[in-house]
């Protein structure tokens, strides 16, 4: 899964530069625009073009992670891919949640800024813009809870958690991959994307409301007050 990387200048002036298959983008938007609904449910699993797009989405986006990819400057010019995967697994949509969450990470340059400043402080504005450059962008979010506290866990617990909750998502759905499991089938749609995952842009944050919430996981390993997360509800 990927997980958030801040808009913080600092933060672009390390990124990894990104794979050379980026400037395949345009060729591949012109490929997905030649295709059907039909294209898909008519060909297997096995059909060449099918695994040939599965590994191109798999080096742009799924490896994000590991710091390959398409890097954090570069990450919208993935939005026509995934709107054509939109376009071409719609029928099999289902937008059945109102609320999206993600769960990432401070950044490195200010990782306790959150400790710091709850709750006397919370209209700071270095805090209030450290949340919205978490928020923004091209990002994988969930319609399960669960996801993203599973998320938050997965990088250094030297950092405060932060679970954003995001209500009436649907304007700023760019793909349900979900839909897309439908007509690429688990095997090819699970080396592209994970389970549950939404791909949601958002351009305008708004911080809403930020809560402490206490966690309790006889099975969690906590260090440093991991025991606990922020929910940050926001609009876009």
């Amino acid at each position: 899964m990927k997980y958030a990387m801040p808009v913080d200048p600092r933060v672009l002036q390390k990124d990894y530069p990104s794979d050379p298959s980026l400037d395949t983008i345009p060729e591949l938007v012109e490929f997905l625009k030649s295709l059907t609904t039909k294209d898909f449910k008519n060909s297997t699993s096995k059909a060449s073009w099918k695994i040939e797009l599965s590994d191109k989405i798999h080096n742009l986006w799924y490896t994000i992670n590991m710091k390959q990819g398409v890097n954090l400057a570069d990450r919208e010019k993935l939005i026509p891919v995934f709107q054509e995967l939109s376009r071409l697994s719609k029928p099999y949509e289902n937008i059945h949640f109102n609320k999206l969450y993600r769960g990432v990470r401070a950044s490195n340059h200010e990782p306790r800024i959150l400790t710091f400043n709850y709750p006397d402080e919370l209209d700071d504005p270095e805090l209030i813009e450290h949340l919205e450059n978490l928020a923004y962008g091209l990002r994988s979010w969930s319609w399960d809870f669960k996801d993203a506290i599973k998320w938050s866990q997965n990088v250094s617990k030297r950092k405060d958690r932060v679970i954003f909750e995001l209500s009436n998502p649907a304007n700023s759905v760019v793909l349900d991959c979900d839909a897309l499991v439908k007509i690429m089938g688990k095997e090819l749609a699970y080396d592209m994307f994970d389970p549950n995952e939404i791909i949601v842009f958002i351009d305008n944050p708004k911080i809403l409301n930020i809560e402490r919430e206490e966690e309790f996981d006889e099975e969690a390993s906590y260090f440093l007050g991991d025991n606990f997360y922020f929910k940050v509800s926001i609009s876009n």
